[in-house]
């Protein structure tokens, strides 16, 4: 029992033992008040302490949710061996640029033209991303993952054979369209192999090991290039990049997933066909699916049987296709959509000033 005195009457209630107010703490709505749980809008923790797995695991063997650890560990792996060496070949000429300054001089080319070799990579970064996520939306995560680490093979194969100038920017804008990937596609398969509370964990060792690793291969591009020559700068990608492609082969699973709508104590967890994951009141999740079926959009869950499913074999799971959307050109389109979409929030548009900025001027750094 608890009491509160009127204002201004202090002394009188003293004598009086005026009650101007009562709470039993053992109500019901009281006692959920003091009991220390803070309710969030993605439920992570749950009033016994447990820790909620968001997205919640269907039961299809096949779900990425429910891999094994190694091959969970797998596909991490896979993407952080890919984005280091991807922004390594695409960022990393800083340090050899006057190679090209003694090369390309004598030639008539100005140094604007040279120093496109560093900063043209980095702008088709970005545009890769407009290409290389629609593509894993519509066919897949894993062909698409594979298509573009055989074309960054490519695209630095030819960088260490170039004998002119003109074919070297060539070269140069196909491989960062390719290491595109880093920053759009393989953060989409860490997300669909994780739960919500282990993903800081898993992207901080994928930003770190990206970081580190290019870090220091940028720092002993200087002395390669001194003892071998600046092709060996592309000749070391091309012998990392084919061995991160067998690498790939065996462990980059397909992680695309049509995952079911699951209820969670009085709401439902929807994760949509872009891998978003919405946690919305049972009131309006009828709504809201019928909401991505006027979309054109595939409701999540539809025509999907789990219990008849068996889990795929090794073989199966490393063919290097996989099944495409039924309309992939509707999700290709629908997704730039959306991308377009996003710039009229103004958070979005300072992160992607400020993001700019910040890599602008490392590359002004770097060059």
């Amino acid at each position: 029992m608890s009491s509160s005195l009127a204002p201004g009457s202090s002394g009188d209630a003293k004598h009086n033992n005026q009650i101007e107010h009562l709470e039993d703490l053992n109500k019901p709505g009281l006692q959920d008040k003091h009991d220390g749980h803070v309710e969030g809008n993605a439920l992570l923790i749950n009033r016994d302490g447990e820790v909620r797995r968001i997205p919640v695991p269907s039961s299809d063997p096949n779900d990425p949710l429910r891999f094994r650890p190694w091959e969970k560990y797998g596909i991490v792996f896979c993407c952080c061996w890919f984005s280091s060496m991807g922004l390594s070949t695409a960022s990393g000429l800083g340090a050899i640029l006057h190679e090209f300054f003694a090369m390309y001089g004598p030639q008539g080319y100005s140094s604007e033209d040279i120093v496109l070799l560093i900063t043209i990579p980095t702008l088709c970064i970005g545009l890769g991303n407009y290409i290389i996520l629609p593509l894993a939306l519509a066919y897949g995560r894993r062909p698409v993952f594979l298509g573009f680490m055989v074309i960054l093979l490519i695209a630095t194969i030819a960088a260490a054979l170039q004998n002119s100038y003109n074919g070297h920017p060539a070269a140069r804008v196909v491989q960062g369209l390719a290491t595109g990937a880093s920053e759009s596609l393989l953060p989409l398969m860490l997300t669909e192999v994780t739960f919500l509370h282990e993903r800081s964990k898993i992207f901080g060792l994928y930003w770190m090991a990206q970081n580190a690793i290019s870090s220091t291969i940028n720092l002993t591009s200087s002395y390669l290039n001194h003892d071998l020559g600046w092709r060996w700068y592309y000749w070391v990608f091309v012998i990392t990049v084919a061995v991160g492609l067998v690498i790939a082969f065996f462990f980059a699973f397909e992680t695309q997933f049509t995952r079911q709508p699951e209820s969670l104590d009085g709401q439902v967890v929807i994760t949509d066909e872009f891998g978003v994951t919405r946690v919305i009141p049972d009131s309006e999740a009828q709504a809201y699916l019928e909401e991505m079926n006027r979309s054109g959009l595939t409701a999540p869950g539809a025509d999907q049987a789990a219990e008849s499913l068996e889990r795929k074999s090794y073989l199966q799971r490393i063919r290097p296709w996989s099944t495409p959307h039924p309309q992939p050109m509707r999700v290709m389109v629908l997704s730039w959509k959306h991308m377009a979409e996003s710039f009229s929030s103004p958070g979005i548009i300072y992160a992607v000033l400020t993001s700019s900025i910040a890599l602008g001027c490392g590359v002004l750094v770097s060059s």
